[in-house]
């Protein structure tokens, strides 16, 4: 896809054309598609509201927690991260997706996340105050839960990786914690690196935000603070979405969106007693990781 001219990539033009396949009309989200008929709308018991162009869900749950402006992680089975950016940008790992009229939502999303400690879920709250009780890990994993990672390492062959084995459950718990804040971290500086802007609050939606140690974990590693918004999720973003598309001027979507009010409900600032022995940890990350960089 051709995000400044709005148009289909050569490459995708010629392989529709070879399948013989007619490819869509491209709209911008935001766009008015068309109106909700008479006849659907009594059915309904709605009025004939318009129809906007949406985006995926990933997108709204990003708008949802920081409208046009903050850097969201989506923390759910796996780990989704986008930022804001002026320009497209772009790697091997990751994308960007246009809101009109003149920003990007930049971003990828991660095998690692929930999933990578549902062992654990049952008992949640015990393992937390445990790992909390524990202190940093004395070893650095890569959770993956199958072999393969699509951001922010780009590799079908990256498998679960460990430093060395946990002294423990509880340290096992703990290093998965952590691994899931240097990811983030990394992802984040990766992003940065090709011209994205991250804000310094990082706005959190999803299941994992309800760990006050993960959030604490993260803002501690991440130097930021970690924002846990009240109410959040793809369906709010794209509610906002359609009231942004239908307040919007000259199809200034970011500008609508910006002008939304979002509630927080709670907010982790950076733990200083812990902050040289994670900054360790994620050095050690990075070795481990280090085969599977772009």
């Amino acid at each position: 896809m051709d995000l400044e001219n709005i148009s289909y990539s050569p490459a995708a033009l010629s392989t529709a054309q070879g399948l013989n396949i007619k490819l869509p009309k491209l709209e911008l989200p935001g766009s008015k598609l068309a109106t909700l008929s008479k006849e659907i709308a009594d059915q309904l018991g709605l009025d004939q509201i318009p129809i906007y162009a949406g985006m995926t869900d990933g997108c709204t749950a990003q708008i949802s927690a920081a409208g046009a402006n903050g850097s969201v992680t989506s923390l759910g089975t796996t780990m989704v991260i986008k930022a804001v950016s002026i320009k497209n940008i772009s790697g091997p790992a990751f994308y960007s997706h246009l809101l009109p009229r003149d920003r990007y939502l930049a971003g990828g999303a991660s095998n690692i996340g929930g999933i990578s400690y549902k062992e654990f879920a049952s008992d949640i709250d015990n393992w937390n105050q445990k790992a909390t009780d524990f202190g940093v890990a004395n070893m650095v994993c890569y959770p993956l839960p199958a072999v393969g990672e699509r951001f922010p390492f780009l590799s079908t062959q990256m498998p679960k990786l460990e430093s060395n084995l946990a002294s423990g459950e509880v340290e096992r718990y703990r290093a998965i914690l952590e691994a899931i804040a240097f990811t983030e971290k990394y992802a984040y500086d990766l992003l940065e690196k090709a011209g994205a802007s991250i804000s310094s609050q990082i706005f959190t939606v999803g299941g994992g935000g309800k760990s006050n140690l993960l959030s604490q974990i993260r803002a501690t590693v991440m130097n930021k603070q970690v924002v846990i918004m009240a109410k959040s999720g793809s369906d709010i973003g794209a509610a906002m979405l359609a009231y942004a598309s239908h307040n919007a001027q000259d199809n200034d979507l970011a500008k609508a969106l910006s002008e939304i009010n979002i509630a927080q409900t709670n907010i982790f600032t950076p733990q200083d007693d812990q902050r040289a022995e994670l900054a360790r940890n994620y050095q050690s990350f990075l070795e481990l990781t280090a085969k599977y960089k772009g």
